[in-house]
C-alpha cells in the first residue's frame, strides 16, 4: 500500500513497511525522518539502529541504497526478509499452502521441548 504525506513544499510517496509493534520503533516518526532525508542528496541510507527495519524499508522503497545494522539478532532476519528478498508474495504461495494445510502439533509432542525439559 502506497501513502502520501506533505511537509510544507515537500510531498513524499512512499509504501507502507511491515514488521512487528515494540517499544522503540521508529514506524510513527517515518515520515519525518523522510522529511529531513529529502532536503538531502543522499543516494545511501545508513540505519544503526534498524530494529525491525521499518525505516531501512521505507528507503529502499524510495530507491536508496541501505545498510542496515543491529545487534539484535531478529533484526537480521527482518533484515534478510524484508530488504534483500527480491521475490514477489506469489512465488511463496505453495509453501504457505503447504504450511497452512498441516496438522498443528501439540507442544508436549515437539521435539525441543523434550530436548529442554529433559536438560532442566
Amino acid at each position: 500500500m502506497q501513502s502520501s504525506i506533505c511537509f510544507n513544499d515537500i510531498t513524499l510517496d512512499f509504501q507502507e513497511t511491515e514488521g512487528i509493534k515494540y517499544i522503540g520503533s521508529k514506524m510513527k516518526i517515518i515520515p519525518h525522518i523522510l522529511q529531513l532525508a529529502k532536503q538531502t542528496n543522499a543516494k545511501t541510507f545508513f540505519d544503526g539502529f534498524s530494529g525491525s527495519t521499518r525505516v531501512s524499508q521505507s528507503f529502499a522503497h524510495l530507491g536508496y541504497s541501505v545498510v542496515s545494522n543491529d545487534i539484535a539478532v531478529w533484526s537480521e532476519v527482518f533484515g534478510l526478509c524484508y530488504l534483500m528478498n527480491n521475490r514477489g508474495y506469489e512465488e511463496y504461495q505453495d509453501l504457505i499452502d503447504h504450511l497452512n494445510s498441516m496438522p498443528p502439533i501439540r507442544s508436549e509432542e515437539r521435539r525441543v521441548g523434550k530436548e529442554c525439559r529433559s536438560r532442566w
